[in-house]
C-alpha cells in the first residue's frame, strides 16, 4: 500500500531520487558519515564513548583522522553479536599503553 501511495503521489518518478538519497545517507555512506561527525564534532574531546560498533568499523576508526589524535580502545571484539563498545582517548592527554580492560 505504501509503495502504491508513493508512486501515486510522485507520478513523475521523483520518489525514486528521494529513496536513493535516503539509502545513500543511511546505508551506503553510513560509516563515512559517522567518521565525519566524530572527526568534526568531537575531535577536541579527551574521551569519546561509542556503543554498538561493528567490528569492521574499528579499523576504519584507527586509520581515520580521529585515529591520529585518539587511541581506539576496545575490549575483545565480539564478532558474533557485532555490537562492541569502543572508547577513544586523546593521545596527548592519556597514555594508551597504560589502559587495560578489566
Amino acid at each position: 500500500i505504501l509503495v502504491h501511495i508513493l508512486n501515486w503521489a510522485s507520478e513523475n518518478g521523483a520518489w525514486e531520487s528521494v529513496r536513493r538519497e535516503i539509502s545513500d545517507a543511511v546505508i551506503i555512506n553510513k560509516s563515512q558519515r559517522i567518521l565525519n561527525i566524530i572527526s568534526e564534532s568531537y575531535a577536541k574531546d579527551d574521551v569519546i564513548f561509542l556503543q554498538e560498533v561493528a567490528s569492521t568499523f574499528v579499523p576504519r576508526l584507527e586509520n581515520s583522522k580521529i585515529g591520529e589524535s585518539h587511541a581506539v580502545l576496545t575490549p575483545t571484539i565480539d564478532r558474533w553479536r557485532d555490537q562492541n563498545s569502543v572508547v577513544l582517548v586523546r593521545r596527548d592527554f592519556f597514555c594508551p599503553g597504560t589502559c587495560q580492560d578489566e
